[in-house]
């Protein structure tokens, strides 16, 4: 038996072509980590005289999932793709692109399912169709926080069902000789270990056996094919597969020949597929509130009190079961009416107090949160990361006056509405580096 060491746990997925068809979990997520409960029904039966049931068996088994962790740029999408819709994603030159994620006023949403690891090397388990059901953003001037809710079938584990963590492929690095009427000798060096001088015209099995010698490689996690004189392609197998490591380190010093050099490129990164981590940080944000969509863009309208804010977009979808014995968890999904809820914590000023005349008259009220990285431009130009969500909202409930940070404030609840004249919700907007989700 091992310990499981929950410091070690990953969170990987796959998105899948069809809902339930397990995918390869090839993404590592960084900033959102996944708790996968087991659920059950189970039914217990009695025989007829005795005073105590002699069967329990299992009804249903489905799994639900806890998310938590922090809102980044890129990874964000991810989430928003199962639980708003698959976007409408397009290039904006430099590497950067735009995504949009819009729910339909009517029409069923197209949602992304997800196959879901969770583990380490020492046991993992994994369920298909996982599906986000629930986010919560909760923001302030020290935190934004995300916590939600994934659903999914049935949960498998490495004990009952023999399955492993999905590993990255294995880091191959490319060695090439340049150069005319080479001689001589070249090295390779990894982790500080460098072999013997290897000839010019060196077999590959010549090189795989001088890199196996190395302390910082061993028998049998090197393995390397190519003519005699290169270029060698070395592939990173055994206790150094499935994982990125550094390039090797070629030193032509000693060849002999006319511009004589050797290089080593990366041909495959190993290891887990990773989006870059970029935080949405609370600097990052500015709230507006307006009267009309058109005056979100009026600065006028930026929220110059806001201390707390939430964002609950719940009860997006839940599982169906059918009567069906070739069909083990539950069959699909069905929409329902969401529950979407925006909560915030103003200073008890003429922005807060106007809210009540909002509320009389049943007007409808336009929220934007726009988040902009004050730190991280996308692949080093001038774009920066953007957040954009954008939602027609009204008043639902007025919560109590408080002390926050010394100011009189006042809490408002507000409901995300059917918005015929706009024509949506709300859209969320996301602005970065990632091709597509």
């Amino acid at each position: 038996m091992s310990d499981r060491f929950s410091v070690s746990l990953v969170t990987q997925i796959g998105k899948e072509t069809t809902k339930g068809s397990p995918a390869a979990a090839s993404l590592r997520l960084r900033s959102v980590g996944a708790q996968p409960a087991i659920k059950a029904n189970f039914e217990t039966r009695r025989t007829e005289g005795d005073k105590r049931p002699s069967l329990s068996l299992a009804t249903k088994e489905w799994t639900e999932c806890a998310l938590t962790g922090i809102a980044t740029y890129n990874e964000l999408g991810y989430l928003l793709s199962s639980l708003i819709s698959k976007p409408t994603s397009s290039a904006l030159g430099g590497g950067v692109y735009q995504h949009t994620f819009e729910s339909a006023r009517q029409l069923p949403d197209d949602l992304q399912s997800f196959t879901v690891e969770v583990g380490s090397s020492t046991a993992c388990e994994r369920f298909s169709y996982g599906m986000v059901s629930e986010q919560d953003f909760k923001l302030n001037r020290d935190q934004v926080s995300l916590r939600g809710s994934m659903y999914g079938q049935g949960l498998q584990d490495s004990h009952n069902d023999s399955i492993s963590l999905t590993a990255g492929p294995n880091e191959v690095q490319t060695v090439t000789l340049s150069g005319t009427g080479l001689g001589g000798t070249f090295t390779l060096s990894y982790h500080g270990a460098t072999t013997g001088g290897l000839a010019a015209n060196a077999s590959a099995s010549a090189v795989q056996t001088a890199l196996q010698g190395l302390s910082t490689i061993g028998s049998g996690n090197a393995g390397v094919t190519g003519s005699a004189g290169g270029p060698y392609t070395v592939t990173f197998i055994g206790a150094l597969a499935g994982r990125g490591l550094p390039l090797l380190v070629a030193d032509g010093s000693s060849l002999t020949g006319t511009d004589a050099a050797v290089s080593v490129t990366e041909a495959t990164r190993g290891g887990m597929a990773e989006l870059p981590m970029i935080p949405i940080m609370p600097g990052d944000i500015s709230l507006y509130l307006a009267n009309s969509y058109a005056g979100l863009t009026d600065s006028a309208n930026k929220l110059a009190r806001s201390f707390d804010t939430e964002l609950n977009l719940g009860d997006r979808t839940k599982p169906f079961w059918i009567q069906d014995s070739a069909v083990g968890s539950f069959a699909g999904h069905a929409e329902g009416q969401p529950k979407e809820t925006l909560q915030l914590m103003l200073g008890a000023d003429d922005t807060a107090m106007a809210l009540r005349a909002a509320y009389r008259s049943g007007a409808s009220l336009y929220f934007r949160l726009d988040a902009q990285s004050q730190q991280f431009a996308i692949n080093g130009g001038s774009t920066k990361h953007r957040f954009l969500f954008d939602a027609s909202v009204k008043v639902s409930a007025v919560k109590e006056f408080k002390d926050e940070q010394g100011l009189y404030a006042l809490g408002f609840e507000l409901t995300l509405m059917d918005d015929a004249a706009w024509g949506r919700s709300y859209v969320a907007t996301l602005v970065n580096g990632v091709a597509a989700y």
